[in-house]
């Protein structure tokens, strides 16, 4: 059980926190917006509130305090917080050019029209090349094929990288990538992207480990984070 002593000690009122969880429950559970919710409010990393309500799995059980959850895009400031303690050894920086990384993006083009089945796409040589930090801040000129706004993303979807990505070997990621045309010159602008998975991967090329491990090793056992993973542990499955 949480203590609740805590939470004016820390500024908060308990009648005030008391009122969350009715009005979750009518505004999302109740009117089915969500199936599930889990909410922890915490200052100065100490918790002084905790509700999870709503029903998970097939059996339709009560959610459970330990409960996992899929953190999809949650992933992307892991990647990048792994990439950083790699720039704070010295083996990669932020402004060197990607290539130093991946040979693969050494002829990258960009979209200067066409991408039609009718007009092939008109490929332009980009203004600068990419940088490590443009792939950190989505600036790269990638894309994602479920932005549905570009020729250049439906070329993604059309080379169906999207989801074929946890299917692919990194290499082979990296070179069917190097094929499409950036949207953009890099650092030019912002676009949501795959520029994190590509971060990943040379998370993998310079130390040598695969992601998954690299996580485990630095990032969550450190952390005491047993539960973060790729995919779900033996034995957790009722979770």
């Amino acid at each position: 059980m949480l203590d609740t002593t805590a939470s004016a000690a820390l500024g908060f009122d308990q009648d005030r926190l008391d009122r969350i969880a009715p009005f979750l429950k009518t505004a999302y559970l109740d009117s089915g917006r969500l199936p599930m919710m889990q909410l922890v409010v915490a200052r100065d990393g100490q918790p002084v509130y905790r509700t999870q309500m709503g029903t998970m799995g097939e059996g339709r059980e009560p959610l459970r305090e330990d409960a996992l959850f899929r953190i999809a895009s949650m992933t992307k400031p892991i990647t990048s917080i792994a990439f950083m303690q790699l720039v704070e050894q010295c083996k990669v920086a932020l402004e060197e050019p990607v290539t130093k990384v991946f040979p693969e993006f050494a002829n990258l083009q960009i979209f200067a029209g066409g991408g039609s089945p009718q007009v092939p796409f008109y490929p332009g040589k980009p203004a600068q090349p990419m940088r490590f930090v443009d792939l950190l801040t989505h600036m790269s000129g990638l894309s994602y094929g479920l932005q549905q706004r570009t020729n250049v993303d439906a070329a993604y979807r059309e080379s169906n990288l999207d989801m074929a990505r946890a299917h692919l070997e990194s290499d082979e990621y990296i070179a069917r990538l190097a094929k499409l045309p950036l949207e953009f010159n890099p650092g030019e602008r912002w676009n949501y992207s795959v520029s994190t998975d590509v971060l990943g991967v040379a998370v993998e090329r310079i130390s040598g480990m695969r992601l998954g491990d690299y996580f485990e090793q630095h990032i969550f056992q450190p952390l005491g984070m047993t539960d973060t993973r790729f995919g779900v542990a033996e034995g957790q499955q009722d979770r």
